[in-house]
C-alpha cells in the first residue's frame, strides 16, 4: 500500500500552463484570495485518538548521496517481496535507478543515458515505476506533453539491462504524453495509463502488458476518457484507485478542464469497474466508452468553472454502509473555500458542507501552481466515524483532523492530526542554503511486519521555471522498519499557555504492558506533524516547554510518547495555541495568587464599611 506525505508549507498541485481566462461561478474577491483562514469548524478538540502502530528502524541506508534538490519533481519507490526499486533524479538532473534484492543488501545504481532522461524545471515530469509478472522493471518518466519516454528491463534484477522503448502501442497517440501510471491488477496484469494531448484537449488511454511476448496492447477499443466536443473541448483529470475496494471495484473520480487554466476545472464525477474494461455508475448502470463531458449518471457535484475545484485533490472513501463518499473543496455560495462531502445514497449524490473557513484561494494561473490547501487520506475509525486530515497554509497555517459522524457526516470534532508512529529521524529535514524545506515521504508496507520508507527533500515548485539559486545535492534516504509492541498511550493530554512557555499535562498510561515507564519523549512539530524534533524527556507526567525567542511559528503540535525499558508506547498529539495568546493572557497561577491576596482585603474593607454604617 503506497502513501505519500509532503512536508511543505505550501503544497504543489500539478497544473498545466495557460493564458486562458474564463468566468462562471462566483470567484473569490482579491482580498479573500490572500486571506484564506481555515478557521475551526468545531469547538470540540478532544475526540479520543485511536492508537496507531509504532514503528522502529531496523536498518537505514543511502542509495545515492548526491541527488537533485533544485526543485520539486515526483520520484518513486517500488517494493516487491524483498526487492526494492527507487527512481530518482541525480545531481545532474538525470533519471537514475537504485535497486537492492533485499533490505540488507548493497544498493546498485544506474544512470539512464540519453537526452530523454534529462529533466528540466517542469514539476510535472515525475517518475513512475512498474513491475511485470516476470520481475522486470518498467519505467516511465520526464514527460509533460512529450513523446513517450519509457524504458524496461530485459533481465530481472539487472539495471544495466534497461532499454528504451520508443513506441508502446501506437506512435500516433504517444506524441504528447503526460501523467503516466503503472497499475498491477488483482489478476496479475500490468496496466499503463496516460494522457495524450494537452490540458483541455486530451484523451486518456489504458494499455495492458503481455509478458510472454514482451509487448503492449490496448486494453480498450477506445480511449477511457475523450473530451472532444462539437462546441468545446475538455480533458479529464482523474484519480484511479490502485487496489479494488471491499466489493471488488476499481474506482475513479475525476473532473473536467476546458482550458489549461486550472480555474476551468468543473463537474466532479465518479465511476467504477471490476476489470477496468467494463465501467458503471454508482447505481450500477453500464457506461458506454469513451466517457465524455456529457456522459449520464456519473456527476457527483456539478461545480461550474471557476468554482474552486482543483484537479487531483479530491479524496474517495466509503460511508458506514459501503457507499462511495467523496471529500473535496470548492467555493461555497458566498465565495469562500470550504470542504464538502458528497455520497451516493437513495440513487443520487448528496452534498454536505463540512467546514467554516474564511476567505478563498485563487487557482487561476500558469505552470505548476502553489496551493494553500491539501487533503490527506480519509480513515474510518473503530467507532465508525471518519477522520479527514487537512493542511492549510493560508493567512493562519493549520493542520487538523476533522472527525465526521459516520452516519450523518456532521463535523463532531477538530483535533490534532494523530501521529504516524514513525521515528523523527525518518522525516528530519537537512539544513541547506537556500532552504529545501519540501520533503516527501513515501512508505510501502512489505507485509504486516515490515515497512520501507523513502524520504527526500528539495526546493518547492516555481511555476516550472528555474530558481535563481539551487542548493547542494542531497541524499535520498531509505529506512526499513518493523512494528513494535506498544503499550497504551498517555491519557488526558493537554497544552496550556503560561508566561514562561507551554505547559503540557497528562496522566500515566492506563496499561504499560507490565513494563514501567522509564521516561516520556516529548517532540515538537511546526508543520502539523510532518517532521518532529525532540524537546524534552521528563521522568514524570508533565513538562514546561519554553518559548523559542524570536519564533514566528503561529502553531505547534506536540507529541508525547511513553517509553518503557523495551520500546516506546503509542503516541498522542496535541495542538498548542499561538504564542501571542500567552502575552495577552494572565497565567492561571498568577490569577490564583492574586485571588488569595486580594479577596481577604476586599472582605475586610466591606466589613469595615458595614460597621461604620451600623455606628
Amino acid at each position: 500500500m503506497r502513501r505519500t506525505v509532503a512536508s511543505a508549507a505550501i503544497v504543489a498541485a500539478i497544473v498545466q500552463t495557460s493564458l486562458a481566462v474564463v468566468s462562471a461561478a462566483k470567484p473569490p474577491s482579491p482580498s479573500d484570495q490572500t486571506n484564506l483562514v481555515c478557521s475551526a469548524s468545531s469547538a470540540n478538540a478532544n475526540y479520543p485518538q485511536e492508537s496507531t502502530a509504532q514503528w522502529r528502524i531496523t536498518s537505514r541506508s543511502i542509495p545515492d548521496a548526491q541527488t537533485w534538490s533544485g526543485h520539486h519533481v515526483p520520484q518513486d519507490i517500488l517494493v516487491a517481496g524483498e526487492a526494492t526499486f527507487i527512481g530518482y533524479y541525480d545531481a545532474d538532473q538525470r533519471l537514475a535507478l537504485a535497486y537492492r534484492p533485499n533490505p540488507g543488501a548493497q544498493w546498485a545504481t544506474y544512470r539512464v543515458p540519453g537526452s530523454a532522461a534529462k529533466v528540466g524545471w517542469d514539476s510535472h515530469n515525475g517518475i513512475e515505476l512498474g513491475l511485470d509478472s516476470k520481475g522486470r522493471l518498467h519505467v516511465a518518466a520526464n514527460m509533460h506533453l512529450d513523446e513517450l519516454r519509457y524504458w524496461r528491463m530485459t533481465r530481472s534484477g539487472d539495471l544495466s539491462s534497461l532499454r528504451r522503448v520508443e513506441t508502446m502501442v501506437s506512435s500516433a497517440r504517444e506524441q504528447q504524453v503526460t501523467y503516466p501510471q503503472f497499475l498491477n491488477t488483482a489478476s496479475g496484469e500490468l496496466i499503463f495509463r496516460y494522457r495524450n494531448g494537452g490540458s483541455g484537449d486530451g484523451q486518456d488511454y489504458l494499455n495492458v502488458y503481455r509478458p510472454e511476448s514482451g509487448t503492449w496492447e490496448s486494453l480498450l477499443s477506445t480511449p477511457l476518457f475523450d473530451g472532444s466536443g462539437e462546441d468545446e473541448n475538455y480533458n479529464a483529470y482523474y484519480n484511479l484507485s490502485e487496489e479494488p475496494n471491499a466489493d471488488g471495484y476499481y474506482e475513479v473520480t475525476w473532473m473536467w478542464r476546458r482550458t489549461p487554466d486550472a480555474s476551468t476545472n468543473s463537474r466532479l464525477s465518479y465511476m467504477r469497474s471490476k476489470d477496468l474494461r467494463n465501467w458503471e455508475t454508482a447505481s450500477g448502470k453500464p457506461i458506454s466508452l469513451p466517457v465524455t463531458y456529457g456522459t449520464d449518471g456519473v456527476v457527483v457535484d456539478d461545480v461550474a468553472e471557476q468554482g474552486g475545484l482543483l484537479n487531483g485533490t479530491e479524496r474517495l472513501t466509503t460511508d458506514e454502509s459501503g457507499r462511495p463518499l467523496v471529500v473535496y473543496y470548492k467555493y461555497a455560495a458566498d465565495g469562500s473555500h470550504q470542504l464538502f462531502a458528497s455520497r451516493f445514497r437513495a440513487g443520487e449524490w448528496k452534498q454536505k458542507r463540512l467546514t467554516n473557513w474564511r476567505g478563498a484561494a485563487d487557482f487561476s494561473g500558469i505552470g505548476t501552481i502553489q496551493v494553500p490547501i491539501s487533503l490527506g487520506t480519509i480513515d474510518r475509525l473503530e467507532s465508525g466515524d471518519l477522520r479527514v486530515d487537512f493542511r492549510c497554509s493560508g493567512a493562519e497555517p493549520r493542520a487538523r483532523s476533522l472527525v465526521l459522524d459516520g452516519r450523518t457526516l456532521r463535523t463532531m470534532a477538530e483535533t490534532a492530526i494523530p501521529s504516524n508512529g514513525l521515528p523523527a529521524e525518518v522525516t528530519r529535514i537537512l539544513e541547506t542554503k537556500p532552504k529545501t524545506a519540501y520533503g516527501v515521504l513515501n512508505t510501502e508496507e512489505r507485509n504486516d511486519r515490515a515497512m520501507t520508507a523513502f524520504f527526500w527533500q528539495s526546493q518547492g515548485v516555481n511555476g516550472d521555471q528555474p530558481f535563481r539559486t539551487t542548493p547542494r545535492p542531497l541524499p535520498i534516504r531509505v529506512y526499513d522498519l518493523e512494528p513494535v509492541s506498544a503499550s497504551a498511550p498517555v491519557r488526558h493530554l493537554r497544552t496550556h499557555l503560561e508566561q514562561e512557555g507551554y505547559r503540557l499535562t497528562w496522566s500515566k498510561p492506563a496499561d504499560s504492558g507490565g513494563r514501567p515507564v522509564q521516561h516520556y519523549l516529548i517532540e515538537v512539530s511546526n508543520d502539523g506533524g510532518l517532521t518532529w524534533q525532540e524537546t524534552a524527556r521528563p521522568a514524570k507526567p508533565g513538562a514546561l516547554i519554553p518559548y523559542e525567542s524570536g519564533t514566528d511559528v503561529q502553531e505547534l503540535t506536540f507529541r508525547v510518547t511513553p517509553v518503557t525499558q523495551y520500546s516506546p508506547g503509542a503516541s498522542l498529539t496535541t495542538i498548542a495555541p499561538p504564542i501571542g495568546e500567552a502575552v495577552q493572557s494572565t497565567p492561571w497561577r498568577t490569577i490564583v495568587f492574586l485571588c488569595i491576596i486580594t479577596l481577604p482585603l476586599i472582605a475586610t474593607r466591606l466589613l469595615l464599611r458595614k460597621r461604620r454604617r451600623t455606628e
